[in-house]
């Protein structure tokens, strides 16, 4: 029968390993080993990138843990009945059914065979995000960055939970995974946040190694998963979700239709209308640069560029379609080019 712990592969750093199990019922069993503590630090166990339950098949019921490992130690003592059929099965004793010994101290309790779906669940509703700009952004500012313009669009809200559940950021801070919500929002974040720009560097914004594409032939999706999800995630066959009338968020917007070039031909009142829009921005946030021609076809027109993305996003927001002087104002969203060509 095998030992219950096949192959054992550590990361050259120390930092994460792979742990191959004898079956899906051993591997299953230690999932609850999540959060359990080894030398003080809680271990993040789940499954593996690429890991997809097979098509039609129940996942089989953990086995007890021994007691005072993981979740076991609360939990109500076994059946003797069945903890012996336990041990006949993977070859251990009757009171330590997987063979565990305890040296190291090991404590807590974890998610259980229900962080499995979860976990192949979690590749559908991340996106990986690189090109960051190196020790510029936070985890919480990343959160914020992917947040903010999401509220903006229709019929989004965060009562069924928050829109971005989690990032993870690398220890050295040039990529992220964000996680969202859901799939559709997930899917909406893709389409609008590639290519963005963050403090002058375009975001890569893609899906994980491990997605599976929903419309995707089952017999790829699994072959993805047996190569271990080396393979990149297949395109998906369902037409993106259309950009938001504002445009793809960036830290710049354009207000239109506000002003016409005759309100700016004299020159005191050119200036009281540039201070008077300029401040109102300023109320949703530091703003680094500002134009108003008073000449040619960009007459009229104001550019603003925010220092963050969140600052614009919240004045595009309440800006657009605002009543200013009689006039509909019609905000949009800049690409930092296209802001920089304004003269």
């Amino acid at each position: 029968m095998g030992p219950p712990v096949a192959v054992v592969q550590l990361s050259g750093e120390g930092k994460f390993a792979f742990v191959e199990f004898r079956d899906e019922l051993i591997a299953i069993t230690a999932l609850q080993l999540d959060k359990i503590e080894l030398a003080g630090r809680p271990l993040n166990v789940g499954r593996p990138a690429g890991y997809m339950p097979a098509p039609g098949m129940p996942l089989p019921q953990p086995l007890p843990l021994p007691p005072g490992v993981g979740a076991a130690q609360s939990a109500a003592p076994p059946d003797p009945a069945a903890a012996a059929a336990v041990a006949a099965l993977v070859g251990g004793a009757v009171g330590n059914p997987l063979g565990i010994s305890n040296p190291l101290g090991l404590s807590g309790g974890g998610a259980g065979a229900a962080a499995a779906p979860n976990q192949a669940n979690r590749k559908q509703r991340e996106l990986y995000i690189g090109n960051l700009p190196v020790g510029m952004v936070s985890a919480q500012q990343l959160k914020e960055l992917f947040r903010a313009p999401l509220m903006t669009m229709p019929n989004m809200d965060e009562s069924s939970g928050p829109l971005v559940s989690n990032v993870d950021l690398s220890t050295d801070g040039k990529f992220a995974f964000v996680e969202f919500r859901d799939e559709p929002i997930c899917t909406l974040a893709l389409t609008l946040f590639d290519k963005m720009e963050v403090c002058g560097r375009a975001l890569n914004v893609g899906r994980p190694r491990g997605y599976v594409d929903p419309q995707a032939p089952l017999a790829t999706s699994m072959l993805g998963s047996m190569i271990g999800g080396s393979m990149m995630a297949p395109a998906p066959t369902l037409a993106p979700p259309a950009p938001p009338p504002g445009g793809v968020p960036s830290a710049c917007i354009k207000l239109e239709g506000m002003l016409k070039p005759e309100d700016l031909a004299a020159d005191d009142e050119y200036a009281e209308i540039h201070d008077d829009i300029k401040q109102e921005c300023e109320t949703y946030g530091s703003v680094i640069s500002f134009k108003l021609p008073r000449s040619g076809a960009l007459a009229g027109v104001c550019f603003v560029k925010f220092e963050q993305i969140t600052s614009a996003s919240r004045a595009r927001e309440s800006l657009d379609k605002r009543q200013f002087d009689g006039n509909t104002v019609k905000a949009v969203f800049l690409t930092n080019a296209e802001m920089d060509d304004i003269e």
